[in-house]
């Protein structure tokens, strides 16, 4: 199993991890909620955790892989109630979250994206500086980010941006930074994943198990019940050497699959930089122009050589004598009679 990841999708909460049997994610607990406070989330949390089973504390820090929600307090909160009253941990007792609590890093990304694409709080001539900031900011080198670098650049994005205040400041309040970026926190999960992607069709499932813009409990109920047999009977026909229906043959699991699309950005990197080194002649003689002209002397040429069959601009000096009289209206020019067109 994976990590865990959540959603919520109309007044259903629900967590999923990535089954090594099935080789995909299924759904493990889906809460029908009526409510997005701490206390809902941390009642759905706390039949998760003893649906597992952990004796003690340290069983859980050790062994957990890891919760990933999307940016929400409320979550957050009630994952923090969850764990304290499961493992009966006092609220002045000091734990890290984050070695069990992860945030969406799409979610994030997606937030960058809306705050730059309008001018008004990003200007154009800052854009570049801001994406810097960013990248700052998600370094997961400690050697290049530590947290003194990472509030240095808080500070300075609440300076030069000064309408995004509460917009950074919404990312370092109630700790919930450290569930995120790398240069504050002191750990992260020990499962594979970084975004709550692998769940979204969960909602998609349950959208579509009835034709009406929201479902009744009756049919939430329903579906899930059938949801949930189906996985049973997958689960039981891949321990019985049997073919389930989703099973893809050569299908990647999750660490492989990042594996290989890391794998696959360094050979798309090394291509571009091998494009971009100058020219090694190996067997023949130089015999193109870039190759043989000079850069000063190329852009010359090109200048001179270059077409010349252009329309004039309009604060163009042209004599008004040369060109189709009726193309325009002009006093008499060249014998031709005054207001000709």
């Amino acid at each position: 199993m994976g990590s865990f990841h959540n959603t919520f999708i109309n007044e259903c909460h629900s967590n999923i991890c990535y089954s090594t049997i099935l080789k995909r994610h299924v759904a493990v607990l889906i809460s029908i909620m009526f409510g997005r406070s701490r206390d809902h989330y941390a009642a759905h949390f706390c039949t998760l955790l003893e649906g597992i089973g952990y004796e003690e504390y340290n069983e859980f820090e050790s062994k957990f892989p890891g919760n990933i929600c999307d940016f929400s307090l409320g979550e957050k909160a009630g994952w923090e109630k969850a764990v304290r009253s499961t493992f009966k941990i006092d609220a002045d007792v000091e734990i890290q979250l984050e070695n069990s609590y992860k945030c969406c890093a799409v979610h994030f990304q997606r937030s960058v994206t809306r705050v730059k694409s309008s001018h008004s709080l990003v200007p154009r001539h800052k854009l570049e500086d801001f994406e810097h900031k960013i990248n700052i900011l998600l370094c997961t080198d400690s050697n290049r980010t530590n947290a003194e670098r990472f509030y240095k650049t808080v500070e300075e994005i609440r300076k030069d941006f000064p309408l995004l205040k509460d917009w950074i400041n919404w990312y370092v309040t109630n700790n919930i930074e450290r569930c995120f970026f790398s240069a504050v926190s002191n750990g992260s999960i020990k499962g594979f994943g970084k975004d709550t992607n692998a769940q979204e069709g969960t909602g998609r499932w349950l959208k579509s198990s009835d034709p009406s813009s929201k479902p009744s409990i009756c049919s939430c109920i329903k579906y899930l019940y059938l949801r949930g047999r189906l996985i049973q009977q997958d689960m039981e026909a891949e321990k019985e050497g049997r073919q389930s229906r989703y099973r893809r043959g050569g299908a990647l699991n999750p660490i492989d699959r990042d594996a290989d699309s890391e794998a696959k950005n360094k050979r798309s990197q090394q291509r571009a930089t091998s494009r971009k080194r100058a020219y090694e002649n190996d067997g023949r003689a130089p015999d193109t122009e870039a190759l043989l002209t000079p850069p000063k002397k190329r852009a010359k040429i090109g200048r001179r050589t270059g077409s010349t069959n252009k329309a004039p601009r309009g604060n163009d000096i042209v004599d008004r004598s040369f060109g189709i009289p009726w193309s325009y209206c002009t006093r008499k020019v060249a014998g031709k009679r005054p207001g000709m067109c």
